[in-house]
């Protein structure tokens, strides 16, 4: 099973899951073990999964779906009203907002649908009329169409789809006819439209479906971007992969089965970012005194999925979770915070190449989630001395998954002025089977939490919860 974790996730996780797949089934048989693990990750990862979503009986008449059919009636020519199935909706719940989709008659909710933003209240803000037809391809993609359309019929997008990207919304990625060789670019974005696998409890296969990002029908593409945080995705089964013929589609008038609920994506995108001058950033810390300064160093370690620690990787997102430090310095009034994640340059070549190792970076992850931390609380002294550590760890930054990752360059800082106490995580890592389990960060929060629970004499400057987020970083000083 893939235990990957640290400061990388699978950047447009499903389409590059599936170049991925493809590639080692093709090119990388010596990788197999990697392939297999991954999928069978995937499968028993999807099992776990719960509802985040809430489908509901026409008979209930919740307030929503009355303020909905009156929000419609006001919006929609009458032929158009007339062809919606009420009885036939999906509520996907989001932050401060949900989304109503509601079938047409004799027309399946997964190609045809209402699709209304509303708010708290139930309020209808705004919706489209959708149409959308998918299939995917032997290579674990996702192609077809999409047509939104205004309420009033007024307005119309129509756009082919492209591994999942609605070409639309993504006109450099597709310029220069380009399309065929379209693989996630350096902006780190998720598709609108991604390929799941789940192992259904009634069989003892595993099916493909495909999900729409919400929040993309409305923002005009680039969803996860706009939500950071978060991205909402809604099951909308189209075509089953392999067989060609059509999918069972999810009645909405009943339970979801399985693998069929709304998920968020939890986006890790420090690959994403450039990589920081790390003298520039300590110099920060050398204009503050030493005399008398107090100083801390906190490591900082983000679920994958959160209050989830048995999450090895969210694999609805490939978000595989990460671990990060602030550093902090003060002298009166003077104070100097830095946010600093080590992650690979490319992910895509660290999971590829696994056991072996890449090259790494330096990040800035001011204002990056976290579940649990622990803080050293430390004189300029020793804070001298880890700020040389990480100096010298960062001359010929490598990373591997499973060798030295994002948590094995922080508690290597963290360790560098406790040798005689080390805060550690055996690697529990076997040569034999390159995904082995490791030191991954929700490990590391089970560890941090049982030191909490049982007293340790550091339990005080441990926290482990629900997502809180890191502040923000000084940044270079001259």
């Amino acid at each position: 099973m893939l235990h990957c974790r640290g400061a990388f996730y699978f950047q447009n996780a499903f389409t590059r899951l599936s170049i991925l797949l493809f590639n080692l089934k093709q090119k990388f048989i010596m990788k197999k073990i990697l392939y297999i693990s991954y999928l069978w990750a995937i499968i028993f990862s999807a099992c776990k999964k719960q509802a985040a979503d809430s489908t509901i009986h026409l008979s209930s008449s919740p307030p929503y779906l009355t303020a909905a059919q009156v929000y419609l009636k006001q919006q929609m020519n009458p032929i158009d009203y007339a062809g919606i199935d009420f009885g036939q909706y999906h509520v996907s719940k989001d932050t401060g907002c949900s989304y109503l989709r509601v079938a047409f008659k004799n027309k399946p909710l997964s190609t045809d649908f209402i699709l209304l933003l509303q708010d708290t209240t139930g309020r209808p803000l705004t919706g489209k009329i959708i149409h959308i037809e998918t299939r995917i391809t032997d290579k674990y993609l996702i192609n077809g169409s999409i047509q939104l359309v205004s309420l009033d019929r007024k307005s119309t997008m129509n756009s082919v789809i492209t591994n999942g990207y609605v070409e639309s919304w993504h006109p450099a990625m597709f310029a220069n006819n380009t399309k065929s060789a379209v693989i996630p670019g350096p902006s780190y974005e998720y598709p609108e439209v991604i390929v799941y696998a789940y192992y259904p409890s009634q069989s003892t296969s595993y099916i493909f479906d495909t999900y729409l990002a919400l929040q993309s029908m409305f923002s005009g593409g680039n969803g996860s971007a706009m939500y950071p945080d978060a991205s909402l995705y809604s099951h909308v089964d189209v075509t089953d992969y392999g067989s060609g013929s059509t999918a069972t589609s999810t009645n909405p008038s009943s339970s979801l089965a399985d693998g069929h609920a709304d998920y968020y994506a939890n986006i890790e995108n420090s690959p994403g970012k450039p990589g920081i001058d790390l003298d520039a950033w300590l110099k920060c810390f050398t204009n503050i005194p030493d005399d008398g300064a107090t100083c801390s160093i906190t490591i900082c370690a983000d679920l994958p999925v959160d209050n989830d620690p048995t999450a090895n990787v969210n694999f609805y997102s490939g978000a595989t979770g990460h671990c990060f430090m602030e550093l902090k310095k003060t002298n009166g009034a003077q104070s100097v915070t830095q946010v600093i994640g080590f992650t690979a340059q490319d992910p895509l070549a660290a999971i590829i190449h696994g056991d072996e190792f890449v090259p790494g970076k330096l990040v800035d992850n001011a204002g990056h989630k976290y579940d649990a931390s622990i803080t050293m609380n430390i004189n300029a002294s020793a804070f001298n001395i880890a700020l040389e550590e990480m100096k010298l760890l960062s001359a010929n930054p490598a990373y591997s998954i499973t060798r030295f990752d994002c948590l094995d360059f922080d508690l290597a800082v963290f360790n560098s002025i406790r040798r005689n106490n080390p805060l550690t995580l055996p690697k529990m890592y076997n040569t034999g089977s390159t995904w082995d389990v490791v030191s991954t960060g929700e490990r590391f929060y089970e560890m941090l939490s049982d030191m909490k629970q049982y007293g340790d004499p550091e339990a005080a400057n441990i926290y482990v919860g629900g997502p809180v987020y890191i502040g923000n970083s000084h940044g270079p000083c001259n």
